[in-house]
């Protein structure tokens, strides 16, 4: 899975990056928080194991955000955002950007 740039740690080497870095096992186990809040899946805001679905989530907040210039979850802390993924469906983009069709 992408983990929006978590999925592997590379090091650096003076000016190069060494991509051959051995990736972290066990990096997004069920019950870690770990990633950026806003683009969570709901499963991962609960802690449950994780699979495709949680990437298709993530790459639908980044195409939301991207058509409405706003993240489809806000709030407050972490823990608000996390909350609102979990139990909050997030207005259509075209509510937010009435020039956007309303397909979109």
């Amino acid at each position: 899975m992408l983990d929006f740039g978590l999925a592997k740690i590379v090091r650096v080497t003076d000016d190069a990056v060494d991509f051959e870095a051995a990736t972290l096992a066990n990096l997004t186990d069920p019950g870690t928080v770990l990633g950026t809040a806003a683009y969570m899946s709901p499963e991962q805001t609960r802690g449950e194991t994780l699979d495709l679905r949680s990437e298709i989530f993530s790459l639908g907040c980044v195409l939301y955000e991207a058509a409405t210039r706003t993240r489809p979850f806000g709030g407050q802390s972490i823990l608000s955002i996390m909350h609102a993924i979990a139990e909050i469906d997030p207005p259509p983009p075209s509510k937010v950007r009435p020039e956007l069709p309303a397909r979109v």
